[in-house]
């Protein structure tokens, strides 16, 4: 796909499923919190492709959700 279209397909999961904020230590958190596997492991793929941005996951045992960012 094209560069936007991926942009923008993060952009609307950050809108829906998401925040974004800047840790103490002045890094820019982007936290996504979702169920599908599928979608969190394409969001990260993205992620490396387009900013070469390792993606931490981790699974929250509460809910489960898996917070990716």
């Amino acid at each position: 796909g094209n560069r936007e279209s991926q942009i923008e397909l993060i952009s609307g999961l950050i809108d829906t499923d998401g925040s974004v904020y800047q840790s103490k230590d002045g890094r820019i958190i982007i936290r996504l919190q979702m169920q599908a596997q599928s979608v969190i492991d394409s969001v990260s793929a993205l992620m490396l492709d387009l900013w070469q941005v390792q993606v931490k996951k981790t699974v929250d045992s509460r809910g489960g959700h898996r917070p990716i960012g």
